[in-house]
């Protein structure tokens, strides 16, 4: 259960793997649901496997099929925000954004001491 003790746990975390600070002076970095599900698991399950979470290398792919940010904005591609640029233009926000490719870096790295296994697409474990 995510309880306010579990949510400073959660945000401590953050800031200790990634070096930064989740509150800044000037706004707010938000955690995504996929980092609080990551914490959870690897708490509770003995192995962790993760269907459908890119780690960002099909954003460098110029040819890569521009996947749309959430599903229900998927009808019209034309009209959806892109995973991949609004995963870009989160990371280069100074204030009220998500980190998703910083948070991405520690699960890959938490892959190397956890039994987590990243599917479709699949990930390079951690070396």
């Amino acid at each position: 259960m995510l309880s306010p003790e579990r949510m400073l746990y959660s945000h401590k975390l953050f800031d200790n793997e990634t070096g930064l600070q989740r509150r800044v002076k000037s706004g707010l970095i938000w955690l995504s649901t996929g980092w609080f599900t990551m914490i959870l698991a690897t708490e509770m399950c003995d192995q962790v496997k993760v269907y459908g979470m890119s780690n960002g290398e099909n954003c460098r792919d110029p040819n890569a099929y521009p996947a749309a940010y959430h599903y229900f904005d998927s009808d019209n591609i034309t009209y959806a925000r892109n995973e991949c640029d609004e995963y870009n233009g989160m990371e280069k926000r100074e204030k009220d954004a998500h980190r998703f490719f910083t948070e991405k870096t520690v699960f890959e790295r938490w892959s190397k001491y956890h039994k987590i296994t990243f599917h479709f697409p699949s990930w390079n474990r951690y070396e």
